[in-house]
């Protein structure tokens, strides 16, 4: 048997939301089953540059025991980009990854741009979120 860690791996801002948004003010919720991770904080937010690098997070989600065979995982994740002032309310984007795990599996990356849902509808801007799952024993 072994033990497979998964973590928030690193968040990404691949496309901005035009002249009036600066960087973003960013918070990230990843949930599967009872399992949840909000980074970095509940009611915190964590600015991210939108022309810059991944930023690693790093951060468990939950911890698995894989005997035999494999055990699919599905991760629900949603964004807030947090805004006020000039720049309105909050824009908010969901997506989802699915990673299998097996015993023996080497490191396994898995990615997923999430386009964000303005106030009005529409859509702008875009955050890429890595997840990551390895062995622990």
């Amino acid at each position: 048997m072994s033990d497979i860690r998964v973590d928030l791996d690193s968040v990404q801002v691949v496309e901005g939301q035009g002249l009036s948004e600066d960087d973003f003010e960013l918070r990230v919720q990843v949930q599967e089953g009872s399992h949840n991770l909000v980074w970095p904080s509940l009611n915190g937010w964590i600015k991210l540059d939108k022309n810059g690098p991944p930023m690693s997070v790093n951060q468990e989600i939950a911890v698995y025991p894989v005997s035999t065979g494999k055990l699919s995982k599905r991760y629900n994740i949603e964004l807030t980009e947090v805004d006020g002032g000039l720049n309105g309310q909050n824009d908010i984007g969901e997506g989802a990854v699915t990673i299998d795990l097996t015993p023996d599996m080497a490191p396994a990356v898995v990615s997923t741009t999430i386009p964000l849902k303005r106030p009005n509808g529409k859509f702008q801007g875009k955050v890429k979120v890595t997840l990551a799952a390895q062995r622990t024993s």
